[in-house]
Protein backbone atom coordinates (compact mmCIF):
# COMPACT_ATOMS: atom_id res chain seq x y z
CA UNK A 1 0.00 0.00 0.00
CA UNK A 2 2.92 2.56 0.93
CA UNK A 3 4.63 1.68 -2.47
CA UNK A 4 1.40 2.36 -4.51
CA UNK A 5 0.84 5.55 -2.78
CA UNK A 6 3.86 6.69 -3.59
CA UNK A 7 3.65 6.06 -7.61
CA UNK A 8 0.33 8.22 -6.75
CA UNK A 9 2.26 10.58 -5.45
CA UNK A 10 4.69 10.74 -8.09
CA UNK A 11 2.57 10.30 -10.94
CA UNK A 12 -0.23 13.39 -9.81
CA UNK A 13 2.84 15.88 -9.28
CA UNK A 14 4.27 14.95 -13.26
CA UNK A 15 1.15 16.15 -14.15
CA UNK A 16 0.91 19.40 -12.44
CA UNK A 17 2.85 21.95 -14.57
CA UNK A 18 2.08 24.54 -17.39
CA UNK A 19 3.31 25.83 -20.29
CA UNK A 20 4.11 29.06 -21.05
CA UNK A 21 1.45 31.24 -23.27
CA UNK A 22 1.85 30.62 -27.13
CA UNK A 23 0.09 30.90 -30.11
CA UNK A 24 -1.28 27.75 -32.21
CA UNK A 25 1.05 26.44 -34.98
CA UNK A 26 -0.52 23.73 -36.40
CA UNK A 27 -3.29 21.01 -35.02
CA UNK A 28 -3.19 17.41 -35.73
CA UNK A 29 -6.28 15.28 -35.09
CA UNK A 30 -5.01 11.64 -35.05
CA UNK A 31 -7.42 9.98 -37.36
CA UNK A 32 -5.77 6.25 -35.67
CA UNK A 33 -5.99 7.02 -31.89
CA UNK A 34 -8.33 10.36 -32.02
CA UNK A 35 -5.16 12.07 -30.30
CA UNK A 36 -5.48 16.09 -30.58
CA UNK A 37 -1.91 17.31 -30.99
CA UNK A 38 -1.21 21.18 -30.69
CA UNK A 39 2.25 22.93 -31.99
CA UNK A 40 3.35 25.82 -30.69
CA UNK A 41 4.96 29.15 -32.95
CA UNK A 42 8.64 28.88 -31.83
CA UNK A 43 8.57 25.09 -31.77
CA UNK A 44 8.39 24.51 -28.11
CA UNK A 45 5.53 25.09 -25.24
CA UNK A 46 8.17 25.63 -22.49
CA UNK A 47 6.84 23.42 -19.88
CA UNK A 48 9.12 23.06 -16.98
CA UNK A 49 9.96 19.25 -17.41
CA UNK A 50 10.44 19.41 -20.99
CA UNK A 51 11.41 22.30 -22.84
CA UNK A 52 11.63 20.71 -25.65
CA UNK A 53 8.24 20.12 -25.53
CA UNK A 54 7.39 20.55 -29.43
CA UNK A 55 3.38 19.08 -29.28
CA UNK A 56 0.49 19.38 -26.74
CA UNK A 57 -1.46 16.94 -26.79
CA UNK A 58 -5.00 15.88 -25.60
CA UNK A 59 -6.46 12.50 -25.14
CA UNK A 60 -10.21 12.13 -25.81
CA UNK A 61 -10.79 9.15 -24.62
CA UNK A 62 -9.59 10.40 -20.95
CA UNK A 63 -10.98 14.28 -21.00
CA UNK A 64 -14.39 15.24 -21.16
CA UNK A 65 -13.76 18.26 -21.78
CA UNK A 66 -11.45 17.47 -25.39
CA UNK A 67 -13.82 18.83 -27.99
CA UNK A 68 -14.28 21.86 -25.56
CA UNK A 69 -10.00 22.45 -25.63
CA UNK A 70 -10.24 21.87 -29.37
CA UNK A 71 -13.28 24.41 -29.96
CA UNK A 72 -11.17 27.17 -27.96
CA UNK A 73 -7.74 25.66 -29.50
CA UNK A 74 -9.39 26.75 -32.64
CA UNK A 75 -11.05 30.28 -32.02
CA UNK A 76 -7.80 31.09 -30.28
CA UNK A 77 -5.68 30.09 -33.48
CA UNK A 78 -8.26 31.77 -35.66
CA UNK A 79 -7.88 34.92 -33.59
CA UNK A 80 -4.23 35.23 -33.06
CA UNK A 81 -4.59 34.49 -29.25
CA UNK A 82 -2.25 32.53 -27.01
CA UNK A 83 -2.82 29.85 -25.30
CA UNK A 84 -1.52 27.96 -22.32
CA UNK A 85 -1.74 23.84 -21.25
CA UNK A 86 -1.95 22.19 -17.89
CA UNK A 87 -0.93 18.58 -17.77
CA UNK A 88 2.42 16.86 -17.47
CA UNK A 89 5.33 15.99 -19.96
CA UNK A 90 5.30 12.06 -20.56
CA UNK A 91 8.52 12.45 -22.88
CA UNK A 92 10.59 14.87 -24.24
CA UNK A 93 8.82 16.62 -26.96
CA UNK A 94 5.38 15.65 -25.66
CA UNK A 95 2.94 17.78 -23.09
CA UNK A 96 -0.09 15.74 -22.51
CA UNK A 97 -2.64 18.64 -21.48
CA UNK A 98 -5.53 18.34 -19.17
CA UNK A 99 -6.75 21.91 -19.43
CA UNK A 100 -6.34 24.92 -21.43
CA UNK A 101 -6.12 28.69 -20.77
CA UNK A 102 -7.09 31.32 -23.38
CA UNK A 103 -5.23 34.60 -22.74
Amino acid sequence: MVLALCFYAASASSLAESTAYHKISRIKIDGGNGYIYFQAEGGSWEAPSCNAGAYAYVVPSENTSADRILSVALAAKMAGKRVLFDGGCDASTYFKATNLWLE
